[in-house]
């Protein structure tokens, strides 16, 4: 009798990843011995990984390895013929992307099958798409996964790899590519046809640019300058008092916060100077404020501009930076909830080993409150900014004003809600209410 068993071949993927860095990330991450063999193909760095029996190529791109350009050549007007060709033909600056594009092409060469590494998003989803469907062929889509992931934490991204999709995220990739090429079309469209028209009436020599957004900000500028240079300022006055109760000063307001006429407010003033004022209503109210919920990328951005007056570019790098160093989960997020699958508990006892949050987080823990409160953002690919609950190293300043905004809004967004007693007390001072 023959019996006949059946044996796992092993297999080679290759992994295709948006940054060096987070190729060095994952490719740590999916070691089996937790360290990776490095090799290089040409100038470029790659990784050698055996994982669950498998052998895992991971190498990088740096970004957008193909572009829009139009078919054809001549400054035309208008333009609706485009294909995709690699970035480096199209733009000098960009040469340096032919020895990434070449490395991922020639490795690409021996492997049973393609896994997309990018970043969970439209531009990452695109840029592997890309690069499989022009650099390594058609045929290599078939044979392609997807990774998903919102931090580059070691346990994520195993859970990750375990978890692969049996093909690529198309509507994502759709999404993307509909978007890029509307805003080249947008763009180079209205810019000509802008710049057509200054040279045939204006006498202009410049070329003049305008796209999707930059046309709307621009004219959002225009109309608050307009506005600002238009304002008649119209004068009023306000009557401010303070006055002494058991040694304790209090300041009052006038019952009518603003009045027109100088002569009534000094009529007020000189009615009020030195008397002495009677309570006679008192109203109490307890309010309650929910905790705010996690950040999402906007709101991020609004919070380091006002406590540290960080622009929205320079907080996205910071928060990218955190990202790559897996200490927080992927920035460009609309959401404001954080998914039950986070184990916010674990968080919390990883934040309590950090001096510098150990009282919070003990005291949620204590409390068990591991529910964040969630907020009206939502985004079906990534949860709302958080900490992975590795603790950083070697932060630069800017960054760690990120990563202390962070780490706070998430604990704050996991306490209880802020009960504050208003007392409004109203006093009669010679027949004027205060």
């Amino acid at each position: 009798m023959i019996r006949h068993s059946c044996i796992r071949l092993p297999s080679r993927f290759l992994v295709i990843t948006e940054k060096p860095s987070s190729a060095r990330k994952i490719a740590y991450a999916l070691s089996d011995s937790g360290s990776p063999r490095t090799a290089k193909y040409g100038k470029v760095s790659f990784y050698i990984v055996d994982h669950g029996g498998d052998e895992l190529v991971v190498v990088s791109a740096v970004g957008h390895l193909y572009s829009i350009e139009q078919k054809g050549r001549g400054w035309t007007y208008p333009v609706f013929d485009i294909k995709w060709t690699p970035t480096y033909t199209q733009n000098k600056k960009a040469s340096y992307t032919k020895q990434y594009l070449d490395a991922i092409t020639g490795l690409a060469k021996s492997v049973d099958g393609y896994v997309s590494a990018c970043d969970y998003d439209q531009e990452g989803s695109l840029i592997a798409f890309n690069i499989l469907r022009f650099g390594v062929g058609e045929g290599s889509l078939a044979k392609s996964r997807r990774m998903l992931y919102s931090t580059l934490t070691t346990k994520e991204l195993v859970n990750s790899w375990k978890n692969l999709t049996q093909s690529l995220d198309y509507p994502v990739i759709a999404a993307g590519k509909a978007r890029h090429e509307a805003d080249w079309l947008f763009g180079i469209n209205l810019s000509r046809a802008l710049t057509i028209a200054s040279r045939r009436f204006i006498d202009s020599k410049k070329v003049l640019s305008i796209g999707r957004v930059q046309g709307p900000t621009l004219k959002f500028v225009y109309d608050l300058e307009e506005s600002i240079q238009s304002f008649v300022p119209v004068p009023y006055w306000r009557i401010l008092a303070e006055t002494i109760i058991d040694d304790v000063v209090y300041s009052l307001e006038y019952e009518k916060p603003r009045l027109e006429r100088e002569v009534h407010a000094k009529e007020v003033a000189a009615a009020c100077r030195g008397k002495t004022g009677k309570v006679v209503d008192i109203k109490a109210e307890e309010t309650r404020t929910p905790p705010p919920p996690p950040f999402n990328l906007g709101d991020l951005q609004r919070e380091a501009y006002r406590h540290h007056k960080m622009s929205p570019s320079a907080t996205l790098a910071s928060a990218e930076k955190l990202y790559l160093g897996a200490y927080i989960s992927y920035p460009r997020t609309e959401s404001n909830k954080i998914p039950p699958s986070i184990d916010v508990k674990d968080i919390l006892e990883s934040l309590s080993r950090n001096p510098q949050y150990v009282t919070e987080a003990k005291e949620l823990i204590f409390e068990k409150r591991f529910r964040a409160r969630p907020g009206k953002g939502d985004d079906p690919a990534h949860p709302a900014i958080h900490p992975t609950g590795q603790r950083p190293a070697r932060l630069k300043p800017e960054e760690q004003k990120i990563y202390d905004l962070v780490v706070r809004r998430f604990l704050a967004s996991l306490g209880k809600p802020l009960i504050q007693l208003k007392t409004d007390v109203s006093i009669d001072v010679n027949g004027h209410i205060f």
